[in-house]
């Protein structure tokens, strides 16, 4: 069909076509096959009940395997029985997946020691080999540390999500290394919502004494949750990225939810724990993603963070503020806050952050967007009064692009 056109040339003419074209492409013609299954096979989603299918494709076309570069596996609480989960096992061989980049595994509260031995030994496999970028764990128990260890010596973009850590764990010690791991992660995700029990392991064990393995040596962006519970952990890995941290990412206060008889779900805002960064001399980007309770009021501690942004991070490019609020049931926020402007971005910001380029602010909103703009804009512009015609406040609302799918 395109007899004198390369191949990269024909893939980026159909990266522009949705999967049901593409699909019509591939049965198009031999010469349209190739092509169109590259992009159809580039992110693949794999849920338990679907895994003796995906295994079955696998290995009727083991080609297939070689175009994923994106791979989320999301088990399930209620596994149908007939479902064989060690066959991940089979499909996490690095010499099948030889292209993939980025791995996902969404354990839904299962405990990692009741997961097939073939997964596991999939997945450590994984971490022994050069080419995987990201790994994301999420809402699994019983993390060994190995695991964790692995990791940080082997991917770019580590993504703990809602995990708890075996503390009792000996793997660490039943086998040693014959040499010191070398740190590889730059960007470290920690995500949760409430403590965990074990998370505070998990710092003690990768933020190590002077002397020891330096595995946070190398992470350029670290983003933690600064809720009250996880607050000092949290603080802990800032601290120990310090020198090095060129962008910082804060889930801050809430959502901390209380059920009422007759009311729906509410969002608790009252945030009394403080946002108190180190200093950070390299920072160059700093994003604060906050929970907004009907009425809005934006929290105290904010301000207060803001106000020390010239002592505590000096270097500071952009400045990126993520406002989250549920779909309450009347669809719209009711805009109260009296806290005032920004004390530090008045008309003076510029002596005070004399690199500042960007003030972004950005409503996210769950489900169906139906907040009205204006109200959301007008809020800010009366938050920032000295950025008004510079050109450095930027303003969205809507579905947040920028935002991590697994944030909340």
């Amino acid at each position: 069909m395109f007899p004198n056109l390369p191949l990269e040339l024909v893939e980026v003419i159909f990266t522009g076509l949705d999967t049901k074209s593409l699909r019509t492409c591939a049965l198009l013609s031999s010469s349209t096959l190739e092509s169109s299954q590259r992009l159809l096979f580039r992110s693949v989603v794999i849920d338990d009940e679907h895994v003796p299918h995906a295994q079955s494709l696998l290995e009727g076309s083991p080609h297939i395997a070689g175009y994923i570069h994106d791979l989320d596996v999301r088990l399930s609480n209620d596994t149908p029985q007939w479902v064989d989960l060690s066959a991940l096992g089979s499909i996490l061989t690095t010499d099948k997946l030889c292209n993939l980049k980025s791995l996902t595994l969404r354990g839904e509260d299962r405990d990692w020691a009741k997961l097939p031995s073939l997964l596991q030994n999939g997945l450590h496999s994984f971490l022994a080999s050069t080419y995987l970028h990201t790994l994301n764990l999420t809402h699994i128990h019983g993390v060994p540390p190995s695991l964790i260890i692995a990791a940080l010596s082997s991917v770019r973009r580590l993504g703990l999500y809602q995990l708890t850590i075996d503390a009792i764990d000996n793997s660490l010690d039943s086998h040693p290394r014959s040499r010191p791991p070398i740190p590889r992660t730059e960007h470290l995700i920690r995500r949760e919502t409430h403590y965990l029990e074990g998370q505070s392991f998990l710092v003690d064990l990768i933020t190590v004494p002077k002397g020891g393995p330096a595995y946070l040596e190398n992470v350029r962006r670290l983003a933690v949750s600064m809720y009250l519970e996880i607050l000092p952990d949290s603080l802990r890995l800032i601290g120990a990225t310090a020198n090095t941290l060129r962008h910082l990412e804060l889930g801050c206060g809430g959502p901390r939810f209380t059920t009422l008889s007759v009311q729906p779900l509410i969002y608790n805002t009252d945030m009394p724990q403080p946002i108190d960064l180190p200093f950070l001399p390299s920072l160059q980007i700093i994003e604060l993603k906050v929970y907004l309770g009907n009425p809005v009021h934006v929290p105290e501690n904010l301000h207060v963070a803001i106000a020390t942004f010239p002592t505590t991070i000096p270097a500071i490019e952009l400045i990126r503020l993520t406002f989250h609020r549920p779909m309450y049931p009347q669809g719209r926020a009711t805009w109260m806050d009296s806290t005032g402007p920004f004390p530090v971005l008045n008309h003076s910001y510029g002596e005070r952050l004399p690199r500042l380029r960007t003030v972004h602010c950005h409503m996210w909103s769950e489900g169906h967007f139906d907040e009205p703009y204006p109200y959301f804009d007008a809020f800010i512009h009366e938050r920032f009064p000295g950025l008004e015609g510079t050109g450095v406040l930027t303003i969205s609302a809507g579905g947040d692009e920028y935002d991590d799918l697994l944030f909340s």
